[in-house]
């Protein structure tokens, strides 16, 4: 069973996501496979919980350096940032690697974890 993850960067609090892959793993069996966007955050606690746990995990990396997509509809002329080190990237990025995944995988599940607003940072 495929099951997609996405969640914010600053998400610090391991032991949930932990929590949350074992019991993915007790409910599904040796069939399941995480995939995440390889990102900082809850991304990387993903990644370490299944690591530990023993759980197939993919990551499907963003290519922000890459070419935009404008004719695709994901890019608007001109929007491409620039980082503190000079370098520029694509900020749909991002978002075409999570569509990606959806189109690729066809995952069961898609697990979005978030922080509420204005709540201490987990």
């Amino acid at each position: 069973m495929h099951i997609v993850t996405t969640g914010p960067r600053d998400c610090r609090n391991s032991e949930v996501i932990r929590l949350l892959m074992v019991h993915l793993r007790e409910a599904i069996g040796p069939d399941l496979l995480v995939i995440q966007g390889g990102a900082r955050g809850s991304d990387r606690h993903v990644k370490e919980a299944c690591r530990a746990l023993g759980v197939v995990c993919e990551t499907e990396w963003a290519n922000w350096t890459g070419p935009c997509d404008i004719e695709g509809g994901w890019c608007r002329p001109f929007h491409r940032r620039r980082r503190a080190d000079g370098t520029e990237y694509c900020p749909a990025a991002g978002p075409r690697r999570n569509a990606m995944m959806l189109y690729k995988w066809e995952p069961a599940l898609v697990i979005a974890l978030y922080r509420r607003p204005g709540a201490p940072r987990t």
